[in-house]
């Protein structure tokens, strides 16, 4: 009896483990200024070629980007909380910072039901290696 309690146990506490598995992402503190261009991208897990003419320039608490739900060029502001993208403006997608360094910027996006992987670089790195 306490042998079958005992297995029970621990298969509860292995499949709870596994529920929720999200990546954990790192903490951001800030974004870095400078004008970031889409270098890949993935659709729901497969590379996608949509959004090779994207940017997306932060400058303070602002942002000048073509990553909108009609891809025009916008200039908004954000807000910048616990790794998401928030924009003031509803045409511009709401972003996830999944990692961030001094030069490049990973974006996660849901737009028309598509879950979406942004790759992008700063701008500044691209011209360095030309």
């Amino acid at each position: 009896m306490y042998l079958r309690l005992l297995i029970i146990f621990i298969v509860c506490i292995g499949l709870s483990s596994c529920v929720g598995d999200k990546k954990q992402l790192p903490h951001i503190e800030k974004l870095e200024d400078g004008k970031y261009v889409v270098v890949g991208a993935k659709r729901n897990g497969k590379l996608t070629a949509t959004l090779n003419s994207g940017f997306y320039e932060i400058k303070r608490d602002s942002a000048f980007t073509n990553l909108t739900q009609t891809i025009d060029s916008v200039g908004t502001t954000f807000i910048y909380k616990n790794n998401q993208i928030i924009h003031k403006d509803p045409q511009v997608l709401s972003f996830i910072v999944s990692k961030m360094t001094s030069d490049t910027l990973e974006l996660n996006t849901e737009l028309k039901g598509f879950e979406f992987e942004l790759y992008l670089v700063k701008e500044s790195t691209i011209e360095n290696q030309e």
